[in-house]
């Protein structure tokens, strides 16, 4: 019997192209705060180009930002990247 037939997953969708430029990214890691300590998930890279990332279990007609940072092979990373889900009306 599956006992959450009536409830809904609110998932917000994240997708991204690794860049053309630059050091090559062997991990993602994706925050939900500004200050970078609720990290999301590591997403590994694995010579990949195109990239996911599914944030399941959100509120309805909240806002959600996420601050994605890539890292290189060396340990370097980037500046955050801000992805802002604004809820669907």
């Amino acid at each position: 019997k599956n006992r959450f037939a009536t409830q809904t997953d609110i998932v917000n969708i994240i997708t991204w192209r690794a860049p053309s430029a630059g050091a090559t990214p062997v991990a993602y890691r994706i925050y939900r705060d500004a200050s970078l300590t609720q990290l999301a998930k590591v997403v590994k890279a694995n010579g990949r180009k195109k990239f996911k990332f599914k944030d399941h279990n959100r509120q309805a007609l909240r806002p959600y930002t996420y601050f994605i940072i890539s890292v290189d092979a060396a340990g370097n990373q980037s500046p955050a990247a801000v992805v802002k889900v604004k809820p669907k009306d």
